[in-house]
């Protein structure tokens, strides 16, 4: 089983950030566990580098 995961729960699930739902998280923790791939597309991955660079995803902006 696999997943394609947004770029706020790929950051969430990656950061253990309370926001994520549990029910996204349980999901996410099943398709790891049971060695599938959790996808994120190619515009997240560009949406997380532009707010790296303007300082907006920050490991300190991150919820803890």
């Amino acid at each position: 089983m696999d997943c394609l995961a947004d770029t706020h729960a790929s950051v969430w699930y990656l950061f253990a950030a309370p926001e994520l739902s549990a029910a996204a998280k349980n999901f996410m923790d099943k398709v790891a566990a049971s060695g599938g791939f959790i996808y994120i597309s190619t515009i997240s991955v560009i949406e997380i580098i532009y707010l790296t660079e303007e300082g907006k995803l920050l490991p300190q902006t991150l919820p803890r």
